[in-house]
């Protein structure tokens, strides 16, 4: 992963392409909320997000590329992204907001271009 980038979204990212529910998971704190805008609901939690994993990273075969990042502070990071996918078209660009504390993360913006 590039240079910069949090320790915790390396493996975010990581585990994403691995397909690795537990590992994703663990990323998060137990009270996380992903915002998935194009989708337009919030997933609380832990087993919301498992189910945002499951359907969307996992059911479409998605890998994701780092496009590119940039760091408001050490807690808020910014992500450009490249899916790839069995979901229609096949790829499509995308962003992530992060904000993080203790080392997870607690709150994730997720959006498509």
């Amino acid at each position: 992963m590039p240079e910069g980038l949090h320790p915790i979204i390396s493996k975010f990212m990581e585990m994403l392409n691995l397909h690795n529910t537990e590992g994703y998971e663990e990323t998060f704190s137990k009270d996380a909320v992903i915002n998935e805008i194009s989708v337009g609901r919030n997933y609380e939690g832990k087993e919301e997000i498992k189910e945002y994993f499951t359907n969307y990273f996992i059911g479409y075969n998605t890998q994701t590329k780092l496009v590119s990042h940039t760091n408001e502070n050490y807690d808020k990071v910014n992500v450009r992204v490249f899916f790839t996918g069995d979901f229609p078209g096949g790829e499509i660009y995308g962003s992530f907001k992060f904000i993080l504390h203790d080392g997870y993360i607690t709150y994730l913006e997720a959006d498509l271009e």
